[in-house]
């Protein structure tokens, strides 16, 4: 594999090199700059180089998860699976954040000017559609898009005019559409119905809408790492958790991230970050959202500084049965909180403990989980009654509502019960 070129907004940041492990090499010249923004929290700019395990857990987190989809990626650039950076030579010209990747022979791609294609709802609607008959197919064309995850999507920018277009070559997208998870009935309707709730409490969360597309509904998000401006979309450094903490395992239970390893490193890089983390885990345990492992945690960079950023990737599972509806039936919380990770069973005892050891205020804890707790329910109500009468909307209100408000309900008799 040749040599890869890095480069954050345009800029070259240092290059990736691939012997008997992956190793990535800051640019002496961009180190000089004053301030300069940190590829990942794992490879400070206080050292030149960073090998094998940290370099390949960043590339991973800039990768699409399913195997499927990365055999295709490398069946349309010649290159193998198996071998993550090789497929950046593919897709990396739009990644995560304001990462662009190419080998370092064609440097150029990066700097060409934004090929944005226009489309109308029934382009994309036939594309939804394909994605719902085939979960692999998140890519058309020459697209050179990266973005991480395993749930089917794809991507869009909205240019100055307004319009849809599918962005080509190096432009930047500023769009995710996801048709939803298959094996959970509206899931994508749950999805933009959990980030409102979210963003209706106080709680950043990416913003999102559900609409139809010529007869296709979809869940459109709008990139919390692009910046729309007159002349096209400007890119935002980001990166995943997994990346952040150098650890390419995405659950906790096989070895990932834990809670108490997040708020560490939030404390260490982001002030104030740990409290908006807990109020998220609060938040979303009270939602009964089952996904939300470190990759699904994001922090946004700008040199030296470090802020959480919204969330995503939220969608309820209270509103499913335990048996018989696919993954979203899981009753599982996807990091322990308090040495417990079933959602019904995290008890004051164990918030006690998880605010303890992460050195968080206990008071101030309880008092936001009382809060929360006694919010959701409305938010959940009004969100769904502001929607627009799209198919599945009644269904899932009717499911989604008296769901969130029994386990408020049960939350809030726990921590009287227990004198909190």
């Amino acid at each position: 594999m040749k040599d890869l070129a890095v480069f954050l907004s345009g800029q070259r940041v240092g290059t990736i090199s691939q012997g008997s492990g992956l190793r990535f090499r800051y640019d002496e010249a961009y180190l000089t700059q004053d301030d300069p923004t940190p590829l990942s929290l794992s490879m400070p700019v206080s050292a030149l180089d960073h090998r094998n395990r940290v370099v390949l857990a960043w590339v991973n987190g800039l990768l699409p998860a399913d195997r499927e989809v990365r055999a295709r990626i490398a069946e349309r650039g010649g290159v193998r699976a198996t071998n993550p950076a090789a497929l950046l030579t593919v897709i990396g010209l739009d990644c995560p954040g304001a990462v662009q990747v190419c080998p370092v022979d064609r440097v150029e791609e990066v700097h060409r000017p934004a090929d944005l294609v226009p489309v109308d709802d029934a382009w994309i609607g036939a594309r939804l559609a394909v994605l719902r008959r085939d979960e692999a197919a998140w890519q058309i064309a020459d697209e050179r898009w990266s973005i991480g995850g395993g749930q089917s999507k794809f991507t869009l920018a909205l240019d100055a005019e307004g319009r849809w277009c599918d962005p080509r070559g190096a432009a930047a997208s500023t769009h995710i559409l996801k048709p939803g998870v298959p094996t959970a009935r509206l899931q994508a309707l749950n999805e933009h119905v959990s980030l409102e709730v979210l963003r209706r409490v106080g709680i950043a969360a990416a913003r999102s809408e559900y609409r139809d597309f010529d007869g296709q509904p979809a869940l459109v998000v709008t990139r919390f790492d692009r910046v729309t401006r007159g002349d096209g979309a400007r890119r935002i450094h980001a990166e995943d958790l997994c990346q952040a903490l150098g650890n390419q395992t995405t659950y906790e239970r096989y070895g990932g991230p834990s809670a108490r390893d997040i708020v560490a490193l939030l404390r260490a890089r982001a002030p104030g970050a740990p409290e908006r983390f807990a109020e998220a885990l609060m938040a979303t345990y009270l939602l009964g959202s089952p996904d939300g492992h470190a990759r699904n945690y994001s922090v946004l960079l700008a040199g030296s500084r470090a802020v959480l950023a919204p969330l995503y990737d939220v969608a309820s599972s209270l509103p499913y049965d335990v048996v018989g509806e696919g993954i979203m039936h899981q009753r599982k919380i996807a990091m322990s909180v308090g040495g417990q990770r079933t959602f019904g069973m995290v008890g004051p005892e164990a918030w006690e403990r998880f605010f303890t050891a992460n050195a968080l205020s206990v008071e101030e804890g309880f008092a936001r989980l009382h809060d929360l707790a006694r919010v959701l329910p409305d938010a959940a109500a009004s969100t769904l009654d502001a929607l627009p009468d799209l198919p599945g909307v009644g269904e899932l209100r009717t499911r989604y509502v008296d769901a969130v408000a029994r386990a408020c309900q049960r939350a809030r008799h726990q921590l009287v019960e227990h004198g909190r």
